[in-house]
């Protein structure tokens, strides 16, 4: 079977966790990404870009590589890289761009898709399946836009969408406190533990 065919069936479900204000709303159903979501190419060349220090982000595979004067997209998206470390997925501001080794992925429909909740869907796609090409792995959207996922009523997307943000928040914040303890920690056994050879810190 190709990839194309692959998990395209047509079907609804329920899923075993539901918050209590949908367990008795309609089933979930499975749509394909091509049905839900647009995509468009950059064709930033991240080694031509002329950056400046006060602008608009560029993100590349690993995040932040530098602000520009200008920006190619006015509203928040998902970036999945599509070139090299196929598969990472970002989500992004407003008044932002990526490399052209990313692409752009937003709601085909605003009003029917959220962006956040297609987010953390995205992360159960396994993009290695898609993966052509050797000294440079590729992945296209023609291709994984064919894989099919479970969609909910805009409401309860918003509301899981919401959930997980709030919890990479609270991740995001402890760990930066952990970093913070561990700097700390470092900090004290300098000033409390002399060096080898030495009678004071």
């Amino acid at each position: 079977m190709s990839k194309k065919n692959k998990n395209n069936t047509k079907s609804k479900l329920i899923p075993k966790l539901r918050f209590p204000e949908f367990k008795d709303k309609p089933q979930w159903e499975v749509k394909t990404i091509g049905e839900v979501t647009t995509n468009e190419s950059s064709a930033l060349i991240q080694g031509a870009l002329n950056f400046v220090d006060e602008g608009y982000p560029v993100y590349g595979a690993d995040g932040i590589v530098g602000n520009i004067d200008f920006y190619q997209q006015e509203e928040p998206y998902i970036s999945i890289v599509k070139d090299g470390a196929v598969g990472r997925i970002g989500l992004h501001p407003a008044k932002s761009s990526v490399a052209g080794t990313l692409t752009y992925i937003k709601p085909a429909n605003k009003e029917l898709y959220n962006l956040e909740f297609l987010y953390y869907l995205f992360h159960k796609i396994d993009f290695s399946y898609y993966k052509v090409g050797t000294t440079i792995p590729h992945i296209y959207y023609s291709e994984y836009r064919y894989k099919t996922l479970p969609f909910p009523s805009l409401a309860e997307q918003e509301r899981i969408g919401a959930l997980f943000s709030t919890l990479d928040s609270l991740i995001q914040a402890q760990s930066k406190e952990v970093q913070l303890l561990r700097l700390r920690k470092k900090g004290l056994m300098q000033k409390m533990f002399p060096y080898e050879g030495e009678t004071t810190p």
